[in-house]
């Protein structure tokens, strides 16, 4: 006698990163699982949150960016603080919060990547030190 084949449900926080992971990938944005296993987008001065798969949510303790993230069309508000802020979005206004609170990115051709290390024309140094010969002026 066979057992019949049951496929279980993916958890609700394996759901949300996948979903998360989806939206930030065009735009190369960092993905971490904050404490309890929920998907963020980490950000200079806040972060990005997986709301309820139709919405997200954005965090910032900073005051000054309150209008400016209230001024995005589709951004509500959500719970408001003195010094910290919750807002919900749909996913389509994800870039321009995400420019709001300067969020982190993947990649790039920034410090350390190999193609920063190639001698070029213009490039005439290096930061090795140069060996004399010996017998040379």
């Amino acid at each position: 006698m066979m057992k019949p084949a049951t496929r279980r449900q993916p958890s609700l926080e394996r759901r949300a990163a996948e979903q998360l992971r989806a939206l930030a990938k065009p735009h190369r944005f960092r993905v971490r699982l904050d404490v309890e296993g929920f998907p963020v987008i980490p950000a200079r001065y806040g972060q990005i949150e997986w709301f309820d798969g139709a919405d997200l949510a954005v965090y910032t303790a900073r005051p000054r960016l309150f209008a400016r993230i209230w001024a995005i069309s589709g951004v509500r508000r959500h719970q408001t603080g003195d010094t910290e802020m919750r807002a919900l979005f749909p996913p389509e206004a994800l870039a321009r919060v995400a420019a709001v609170i300067r969020a982190k990115r993947w990649g790039g051709s920034g410090r350390g990547h190999p193609e920063n290390f190639v001698s070029a024309a213009g490039q005439m140094t290096t930061s090795r030190t140069q060996t004399r010969q010996r017998g040379s002026a």
